[in-house]
């Protein structure tokens, strides 16, 4: 294996380890089904990648499906920073008293 194999094998497993930990407050009864599988498909893509770079046969494909993990989740993290799940992730969403001022806000136009 030479080093572009360890790189992409490490932010492989960087990448898998925090897609798991977003997937563990998620549960399939209360959160929308779609988050689940997307983060499960994240999960489950860069594991590929980093079986790819395991046997030496990376390319273009694995730093595009690792590369966009991270930036899915170093983009999203904002919304995830409290440690709980967003409101809009549930199958019924919480008021959200910002949004309940932005739709009376478009009311008054």
């Amino acid at each position: 294996m030479n080093l572009l194999n360890w790189v992409v094998l490490a932010a492989a497993a960087g990448a898998i380890v925090s897609c798991i930990c977003r997937m563990d407050p998620l549960l399939y009864w209360k959160h929308r089904l779609w988050i689940i599988a997307f983060y499960g498909g994240l999960a489950i893509s860069c594991a590929f990648s980093a079986l790819h770079a395991v046997i030496g046969h990376i390319g273009v494909l694995e730093f595009a499906v690792v590369g966009g993990a991270i930036a899915w989740l170093i983009g999203s993290w904002p919304t995830w920073q409290s440690g709980r799940v967003p409101w809009y992730l549930y199958r019924t969403p919480r008021w959200n008293p910002l949004m309940q001022d932005r739709r009376s806000a478009i009311r008054r136009m």
